[in-house]
């Protein structure tokens, strides 16, 4: 048996606000020259530009199985929080998330809502210039919301399905 060395280089990038408590975009770049999708949450917990956390970590392999080249996670609300319901609004951040969101969500071709339940009037507020076609998920979860990606294993998703199939 002979033996290969393989290695990569992924270019993790955050866009945050200097304060700190806010997180608009967070990227894993390794391949440019496949598709790069998006992931909509509901909002940022820990990763950073160094840092992953569980959703990045999973976003990452799902990613990866689903042949991108790299993936954007963005969020419904941008302010640092382990508990979605710890979420404290901000007009200014959300503004600029917004910005951020809708540049992103331009670029891509495939994004995966996946903010979990209640979120639906900010949700719709984000999504209203994706194409429905460009809209996909892991699936539905029983309140009616989108699964979250910390919630899974990304080996039982092999493709995620289009939002509409799931309503």
């Amino acid at each position: 048996m002979k033996t290969i060395e393989c290695s990569s280089t992924t270019k993790s990038t955050v866009i945050k606000s200097d304060c700190g408590k806010h997180r608009f975009v967070l990227s894993r770049i390794w391949d440019e020259c496949l598709p790069i999708g998006a992931f909509l949450c509901a909002n940022p917990s820990q990763a950073d530009e160094i840092r992953n956390d569980t959703t990045v970590f999973k976003c990452g392999n799902l990613a990866a199985n689903w042949g991108w080249g790299g993936f954007h996670i963005l969020n419904l609300y941008p302010n640092y929080s382990t508990n979605p319901s710890g979420v404290i609004r901000n007009s200014q951040a959300d503004d600029l998330n917004e910005q951020y969101v809708q540049k992103i969500l331009a670029k891509v071709s495939v994004v995966v809502v996946a903010c979990g339940n209640s979120h639906e009037a900010r949700l719709a507020d984000l999504i209203r210039n994706v194409p429905p076609a460009n809209l996909y998920c892991l699936r539905r979860n029983k309140g009616g919301g989108y699964l979250h990606p910390s919630r899974i294993d990304p080996e039982n998703f092999p493709q995620p399905v289009r939002a509409s199939d799931e309503v």
